[in-house]
């Protein structure tokens, strides 16, 4: 009895000796390594960091010396028995989850949610490499007049500005010729002097103008100028001036044969097919698919009785 007793007594001031040291030993290493150690100094477990455990003989035998346990992974759960086994952590590495999606929208800052103008969504390829095209988005777009929408997103619908309602070019002798579906207009005729050319939203499509004269002529852009990709001006005499073009793409040509001749096409300058194969040339198209705006008025192409047309082709 006394015997066991003491071999009792051993194995608990062991055990408790080997406690305190391991909790020494965690004391730099913070709480969530002291709460690994259980009350007879074994690892019961960790949340992944590094574990230790010891074990004491007791019976009726001098047991072995203490022996300390593995090292566990980061990541895993101690193990039990002297040993604690790591497990790795999550996946990584990818710029997004995929299969996962989230807003979008690729249009002009303040345009979202206004008018027609709405956001999309794209969502995160399969290999994790990013995310897809923004789809279901709608961009703003030209105005169109014949709808009551705020194309443009712009705040407003069917403004004047964008060449729509009654009031765009006040004043102007409208031209006879509407839609024409070309996309190379044209505006020519012989006199020279203070000409305007007022655009009307029309279908909203988008064109090429050229503006030709023989005598030098100040011209001026107006309305929906937006539909207009490229202008091309040609003066016989010196050239005058073009005010309200903007940013649109302007080549001017005073006299000469290059990048076209108009009288390859007549032999005046009063004469529309000058305009209308001069046109077709600089840009490209056939002749006969170039749009002349003057077409149908009284004097048209020579000695027009306007200093504003509006033109809504």
């Amino acid at each position: 009895m006394t015997r066991a007793w003491t071999a009792i007594s051993s194995s608990w001031i062991v055990n408790a000796a080997a406690r305190a040291a391991l909790l020494a030993s965690c004391a730099a290493l913070g709480a969530s390594c002291a709460q690994a150690v259980d009350v007879d100094g074994s690892s019961v477990g960790g949340g992944g960091g590094d574990s230790t455990t010891m074990s004491v003989s007791s019976g009726n035998t001098s047991g072995p010396s203490p022996t300390s346990g593995s090292t566990g992974g980061v990541g895993g759960a101690g193990g039990s028995g002297g040993s604690a086994t790591g497990v790795g952590g999550g996946a990584g590495g990818g710029a997004c989850i995929p299969g996962s999606t989230q807003p979008c929208y690729s249009g002009p800052q303040g345009t979202e949610d206004v008018g027609a103008c709405e956001g999309g969504t794209r969502t995160c390829e399969p290999d994790a490499s990013g995310y897809g095209p923004c789809v279901g988005e709608v961009l703003p777009g030209l105005e169109d007049c014949s709808t009551l929408g705020d194309d443009d997103c712009d705040g407003e619908a069917n403004e004047a500005s964008a060449g729509c309602g009654p009031d765009v070019c006040p004043g102007c002798t409208a031209s006879p010729v509407g839609p024409c579906g070309t996309d190379v207009v044209v505006v020519g005729h012989y006199e020279g002097g203070d000409r305007t050319v007022c655009i009307g939203q029309g279908d909203g499509s988008t064109f090429k103008l050229a503006l030709m004269s023989y005598e030098t002529t100040a011209w001026t852009l107006a309305g929906a100028i937006q539909r207009v990709t490229q202008i091309q001006v040609y003066s016989f005499d010196a050239f005058g001036s073009i005010m309200g073009n903007g940013n649109i793409p302007t080549m001017i040509q005073a006299g000469g044969a290059v990048p076209a001749n108009p009288y390859d096409y007549a032999m005046s300058m009063g004469e529309c097919p000058a305009h209308t194969g001069y046109a077709g040339a600089v840009f490209g198209v056939a002749q006969a698919s170039v749009c002349h705006m003057e077409e149908g008025l009284p004097s048209a192409c020579s000695y027009p009785n306007y200093t504003c047309l509006s033109i809504s082709p």
